[in-house]
């Protein structure tokens, strides 16, 4: 019989996986608790769930999705090693500063903090950006990047799960402004 070796990555994996798995049966089968966990917002498949995260750089405030509401917001979940969010984010930055009446707030994740804040300031991001480093946010994502539309009352209205076009996200801004 031939003895298995210990694989470290496999064994990495598999907890990954069997995370993931346990994370999804707790998003479809929530419970009533109305904790800080708890789901605000579901569409389809996906959940953005509550958050309060301090900020990625010191003049970011620490953002609650709770703190959001009283305007429309857009949050914006991305990783520095996603191509599409490289390229979207110093868009979105340009664009947000269009609009002084739109929370926009950005959401980075499993990165040591200050690797990020050099990220997001190589960039030139002008929105806070939070860090979580826990992956709260990120690890209930189908995909990256991943920017939501909250309305006033804190509802999502609508989603996207990639990239955006600048001439998109207008749109939805507009919309959303409605």
């Amino acid at each position: 019989m031939a003895h298995l070796k210990f694989n470290p990555y496999v064994f990495l994996a598999s907890v990954i996986v069997t995370g993931a798995l346990l994370f999804g049966v707790a998003l479809v089968f929530p419970s009533s608790d109305s904790g800080p966990n708890a789901p605000l917002l579901v569409a389809d498949e996906q959940v953005l769930p509550l958050f309060d995260l301090p900020g990625l750089r010191d003049s970011d405030p620490s953002v609650s999705l709770r703190s959001l509401r009283g305007k429309p917001a857009i949050v914006t979940v991305f990783d520095h090693n996603c191509a599409p969010c490289v390229e979207e984010l110093p868009m979105m930055s340009r664009v947000s500063q269009e609009f002084p009446d739109l929370a926009m707030v950005g959401v980075h994740f499993m990165l040591r903090k200050a690797d990020a804040q050099a990220f997001v300031d190589k960039l030139d991001i002008s929105f806070p950006v939070v860090h979580d480093q826990n992956g709260v946010v990120g690890m209930a994502l189908v995909g990256l990047p991943s920017t939501y539309f909250l309305d006033a009352s804190g509802q999502e209205v609508d989603k996207i799960v990639g990239s955006i076009s600048e001439d998109d996200l207008r749109n939805r801004i507009q919309r959303l402004r409605q």
